[in-house]
């Protein structure tokens, strides 16, 4: 079976415009006829080099172009309802907040990501590996710089109803060194009806359900995760600042103490230089009275030395 679509872009007026299926099919023949003349072909994305799709009114979807059906979707079942509406509410929006499980080591661990998306592309075409593989969304984000720094800006997301990502396409990604992750639509978002057997109410409930539910949070598994060369660089002059900064604080921390202990230093220069002060003021308060004591003592012999009368005498002249 084909794949289908349920929605498609048409250039008009030099300006892109979304198509809905709903439209096409309330419809007359009449009108259904004219603007299949004027207006297709209708495009899978807003280029003119995306994948050409035309409408099938009987089974109420688009449809690719003969030649036109990439080469990993050929042979395929189909994508169900709730994997395409999955897909146009995240294209829709500009910020994701994905909680993410990395399941690729044990015990798993809990990743959570937000991002403020540049640009989202649907069903987008790549290489890895030397294969070619159409991706469901391929996300382009500058913000928060860290991860857009650490990812190159890109992150894939697969999203996962009944077939999960074949391994092969894991490695190949993996060498390219792009993250992928997975979303996981869970049992309540899923419908088991085909696109021709949903009905127009059922359809916006469902994309109203996803967008009030992908608004808050994304759940999914981490297949693959990165770091680019630059991050990696960044992250070692971001070590080596922080040593250097380190170093720079413990430099700071000695200069400190340097001066602190040129300071105390200082002063107790300042008291020996006082205390050596004092003790030759003392040393020659000493040697004074060391020639005071002399004097007193030679004159203390000289007295002892006299008779009584010249003691007497002199005495009397003084």
């Amino acid at each position: 079976m084909i794949p289908s679509k349920l929605r498609a872009y048409n250039y008009r007026n030099g300006e892109w415009e979304t198509v809905n299926r709903w439209s096409l099919i309330k419809m007359s023949q009449v009108e259904y006829d004219k603007f299949k003349e004027l207006y297709f072909p209708l495009y899978l994305k807003k280029s003119k080099e995306s994948y050409k799709l035309t409408f099938n009114r009987g089974q109420k979807t688009f449809r690719f172009y003969p030649g036109e059906l990439p080469d990993d979707k050929k042979g395929s079942s189909g994508l169900t309802i709730s994997h395409q509406i999955a897909q146009e509410v995240i294209s829709d929006l500009r910020i994701l907040n994905l909680k993410l499980t990395d399941k690729r080591f044990k015990p798993y661990k809990k990743v959570d990501i937000e991002i403020e998306a540049d640009q989202i592309f649907e069903e987008f075409r790549t290489t890895a590996n030397d294969n070619k593989y159409v991706v469901d969304l391929l996300i382009v984000f500058s913000k928060p710089e860290s991860l857009a720094l650490k990812w190159n800006r890109v992150l894939i997301l697969e999203v996962f109803v009944t077939n999960d990502v074949r391994e092969k396409k894991i490695i190949d990604f993996e060498k390219k060194g792009v993250l992928l992750a997975e979303v996981v639509i869970g049992s309540k978002l899923k419908v088991k009806k085909g696109a021709s057997e949903v009905t127009e109410k059922e359809e916006a409930e469902l994309r109203q359900i996803m967008t009030h539910a992908f608004k808050k949070q994304i759940f999914g598994d981490l297949l693959i995760d990165t770091t680019s060369t630059k991050y990696l660089e960044n992250a070692t002059i971001n070590e080596l600042e922080t040593k250097v900064s380190s170093l720079e604080g413990k430099i700071k921390n000695l200069q400190g103490q340097m001066y602190e202990m040129e300071k105390e230093y200082a002063q107790k220069d300042k008291l020996i230089r006082k205390l050596h002060s004092g003790m030759k003021r003392a040393e020659l308060q000493v040697k004074e009275n060391e020639m005071k004591g002399k004097k007193l003592q030679t004159e203390i012999e000289k007295w002892e030395n006299k008779s009584k009368f010249q003691r007497f005498m002199d005495l009397l002249r003084k």
